[in-house]
């Protein structure tokens, strides 16, 4: 007897784990949360500007380890999670790692129990000028002939 092979035919595709989409570019006014100053700390404005592949964190809400519009971490961003950051304060500076959790969400993590979770505020929405139709122009409306002006009939 010859051996019978059997082939068979899915449509289904393989179960695979979704990464988060990694964003293109950090750049945007951020809410952390987790960072800690001599205890909890409470929620930090963060703007980051992205040129090429820096990213630079600024505090615009400060607290006593970094103050406003002072420096808080920067890393060389390339698109992908993991990537490494420099997070810093008046002590000096850590190593860090930031994961990508969505397009507008980060988690940093510094080699203490120190986790910050960053989430990218919506870009304001500029309001749209309205215009107002300009009028269309008045033209003269005919005048109907006066009964006199007509011509009698002969």
């Amino acid at each position: 007897m010859g051996a019978a092979l059997l082939l068979t035919i899915s449509c289904q595709r393989p179960a695979t784990t979704a990464k988060p989409l990694a964003p293109a570019s950090l750049t945007g006014t951020w809410t952390a949360t987790g960072y800690t100053c001599g205890g909890p700390t409470p929620p930090q404005l963060v703007r980051v500007v992205q040129q090429g592949t820096l990213a630079k964190a600024t505090k615009l809400r400060g607290d006593d380890c970094v103050g406003e519009n002072e420096p808080t971490w920067e890393a060389i961003y390339l698109g992908r999670s993991p990537f490494q950051a420099r997070l810093f304060n008046r002590m000096g500076e850590n190593p860090a790692t930031v994961r990508v959790l969505g397009p507008d969400k980060l988690e940093m993590r510094d080699g203490t129990e120190q986790v910050i979770v960053f989430v990218r505020q919506p870009a304001p929405v500029s309001a749209a000028p309205t215009t107002t139709p300009a009028p269309a122009p008045k033209t003269p409306a005919k005048a109907a002939p006066s009964p006199s002006s007509k011509k009698p009939k002969s």
